[in-house]
């Protein structure tokens, strides 16, 4: 599949994320602001987005960008998402507060006899994480448990329609380029792919990292290659 495939309106999204459900989500956080990218399994950029912010720390920004993921995982329907975090402090302090989230007998979020009210959670257990994995974080705790608390929400909520999450660091920044240019951009934007290719200096990025080239042209060329050898 080649990123035009997947088309730009909600219902295309979903489609083809229901026939191509391993799905990866990268995230980065700066001193400016976070950065998400969706791609599907050959890596082609379906959604990114940028978000600027009121400096906290680059922690908590990251773990902004892991909460906008989990939410258009969700308005999506994608199901079977791998988070790439640059920041292993991020990604195991993720992991840890949701594999011990039920350590201290937190009720599950979930009540089917009233499915529209969220539960109040106990965040005992990410906050104590914090100590762990991210002791610099201490002056910002209550924050970033507070965000916890809503991405162990979503990630529940996606437990429940059926699907799971794992989430993992990039250990080398130089694979997490696009991310991290949209995290420095400090501006608020999503876009799809009919958008993408109108900001030429995202588009060259995002495109380079998946075909060895960015602009349109460029990459209208390689398809058409691919397509005489045969490989499309």
């Amino acid at each position: 599949m080649v990123r035009y495939d997947w088309g730009s309106t909600d219902d295309e999204i979903k489609a083809n994320a229901a026939a191509n459900p391993m799905l990866t989500i990268e995230v980065c956080g700066t001193h400016k602001g976070y950065g998400v990218i969706i791609r599907d399994p050959m890596r082609n950029p379906i959604i990114v987005v940028s978000g600027a912010v009121k400096y906290v720390s680059p922690f908590y920004h990251e773990l902004q960008g892991v909460s906008v993921g989990m939410k258009l995982a969700r308005k999506y329907k994608m199901i079977h998402l791998d988070f790439d975090c640059v920041s292993e402090e991020v990604a195991e302090y993720v992991m840890e507060s949701w594999d011990r989230k039920y350590e201290c007998n937190c009720l599950p979020r979930f009540n089917s006899k009233n499915p529209n009210v969220k539960k109040k959670s106990c965040v005992k257990c990410s906050k104590s994480i914090i100590n762990d994995v991210a002791s610099s974080e201490k002056r910002n705790t209550d924050k970033i448990v507070s965000l916890m608390d809503e991405i162990l929400y979503d990630g529940l909520e996606l437990e429940r329609e059926g699907g799971e999450f794992d989430v993992n660091f990039i250990p080398y920044l130089s694979s997490a380029r696009g991310v991290w240019h949209l995290a420095s951009l400090g501006v608020d934007q999503e876009l799809r792919l009919n958008e993408i290719d109108e900001h030429e200096e995202i588009a060259e990025i995002l495109y380079k990292e998946v075909y060895g080239h960015g602009s349109e042209e460029e990459l209208m060329l390689h398809l058409e290659e691919l397509k005489l050898s045969g490989q499309l």
